[in-house]
Parts: C-alpha cells; structure tokens; sequence
C-alpha cells in the first residue's frame, strides 16, 4: 500500500501518490534511521509524518517527541533539540526546527521540492 500526501505548498491542494523517487517513504526513513540511531531504540511505529498546516512551519511536522517523552523520560522540548542537534544531513531535508511544545517542523531541500512538483 502506498501512503498518499497532500503537497499543499506545490500543488494548490492537489494529492499526489509516490511509489519511487522522493516519498513519503523516503522522509519517513531519514527520520526513523535518525531516530532509532539517536535513542539506540526503534520507534519505527512511533514516527508519524503529517503536513505542515501552515506554510511557516516548514512542509511537513511529526508530534514524535510529544508522543515518546513518557518513555524515552524527557520532555518533549528536550527530545526534539537533541533529534535536531544529532540530527545526520542528507539529501532530501534541509533543516528541523522545534516549534511549540515539542513538534519537529521538516523543512525539505529546494531540490527535493523541485522534483515532488515535476514529477506531478
């Protein structure tokens, strides 16, 4: 089954399907790679992806931390930044940021969003 996204920002509310190149799939991996590296555990069914619902707050946002403080026994704020500060680049995300109570905004590569949009 393939996991269908709304890309809001780059196609006027239009939903696409991804079965190879740059996926859902592909932003779910980065993040569970990282994620399970980090905490030397696996959360793989802990990492949710949603759309950002505001263009400021990046293209898509997880509530990971705010969903495993009770039992990584942090709080969500402090799980984000450390996810972030040991965060490994790679080709696909630009950057994370912290925003309200823990949630991690993912901001993808100019590049990354160029090929979503062609590939349309």
């Amino acid at each position: 089954m393939v996991k269908t996204i709304s890309l809001k920002k780059l196609s006027n509310s239009k939903t696409y399907n991804w079965k190879d190149g740059i996926t859902y799939y592909s932003i779910e991996g980065t993040l569970q790679k990282n994620i399970n590296r980090i905490f030397n555990s696996d959360f793989s069914d802990k990492i949710d992806i949603q759309n950002s619902t505001k263009k400021e707050f990046g293209d898509f946002q997880t509530n990971f931390a705010m969903i495993t403080s009770k039992i990584i026994g942090k709080n969500p704020r402090e799980i984000a930044n450390e996810i972030i500060e040991k965060f490994e680049a790679d080709d696909i995300i630009e950057k994370l940021e912290v925003a309200g109570p823990g949630f991690i905004n993912i901001y993808l590569k100019k590049i990354t969003l160029l090929i979503m949009k062609l590939k349309k």
